[in-house]
């Protein structure tokens, strides 16, 4: 399943509606993690791949659940976030861990793609490279009502939190495509989620 706004939505909801975090300001600040996190995967974010295998050019790709991106690491970081902020209270640890899990989840969806040119067959190891999150969770923020100094401090510690915490994910990839007997390595950049 494709990672998109529509996908990320009902992930972001449940996450709330089972933190108790409900009513009608929910699902504005869901419709928007959602978006913010979508155009991010399909406009901003991508990879770059060490590989290995058979001479040639070919497509690194894998199955969802590949990517693994922890949701304890996303809520450490968006905890610092949120706190440097100014952003606290009772229910903020609570707001924390319902994004975070549905962060998570969501980069379990991901279908990773990634064309390489000097590796035919073989394997990939692939690094994120963070672009700016921030950007986007504060425009979609902002087209969806949610706006002032809390909404942009929200958007902003939410995409901090999601570039540092891409910073520590690894990941596989299967790379298929033209075969050869000659041996190869190489590093592919520009890779993107699906």
């Amino acid at each position: 399943m494709p990672i998109t706004a529509a996908t990320i939505y009902p992930l972001v909801k449940g996450a709330l509606v089972s933190s108790s975090l409900t009513g009608g300001q929910s699902d504005l600040l869901a419709l928007a993690i959602s978006q913010g996190l979508g155009d991010y995967v399909l406009s901003g974010l991508t990879f770059n791949s060490v590989d290995s295998g058979t001479a040639g050019s070919g497509v690194g790709t894998n199955v969802p659940g590949t990517v693994f991106l922890s949701g304890t690491i996303v809520y450490a970081n968006l905890i610092a976030s949120m706190s440097a902020s100014s952003i606290s209270g009772s229910s903020a640890p609570v707001l924390a861990q319902a994004i975070a899990d549905s962060i998570s989840q969501s980069f379990a969806l991901a279908i990773p793609t990634i064309n390489t040119f000097s590796v035919g067959v073989g394997t990939g190891v692939c690094t994120f490279v963070p672009a700016g999150a921030s950007g986007f969770m504060v425009n979609a923020f902002n087209s969806n009502s949610i706006s002032g100094t809390y909404g942009a401090a929200l958007a902003n510690a939410i995409g901090v939190a999601l570039d540092t915490s891409l910073l520590t994910v690894v990941f596989n990839t299967v790379i298929v495509g033209s075969p050869s007997t000659a041996p190869s390595a190489g590093f592919s950049i520009g890779g993107t989620l699906i």
